[in-house]
């Protein structure tokens, strides 16, 4: 017969870890910084919170607006460039063929 490994741990011995994993995305809290200074994004809040039923697919959560469940950005904030250059030149974006060149 082959036993079990639960059948040869030692008795008398325990131990425990207690783990708490949250993920946490630092560029969320740069992208806050920036849209908390851009006056279409605050504007925008304004009118969500003051006018919600016109604005249905809009929500306000953690200091964002969603459209439809997506972070919605202002033509003029700096991350769109960003993100696209991270998800199009990345190697695991849409678009591997793409290489960056360094110099």
């Amino acid at each position: 017969m082959v036993a079990n490994a639960l059948s040869r741990a030692m008795e008398g011995q325990s131990a425990s870890l207690y783990l708490l994993s949250m993920h946490r995305f630092v560029f969320l809290d740069d992208l806050r910084k920036e849209l908390d200074s851009l006056s279409t994004f605050i504007d925008l809040s304004y009118r969500i919170q003051e006018d919600s039923a016109a604005y249905l697919d809009y929500t306000l959560t953690e200091g964002l607006i969603l459209h439809r469940g997506r972070i919605w950005l202002p033509s003029n904030s700096s991350f769109i460039k960003l993100l696209l250059e991270e998800f199009h030149q990345s190697p695991t974006g849409g678009h591997i063929g793409i290489q960056k060149t360094l110099h």
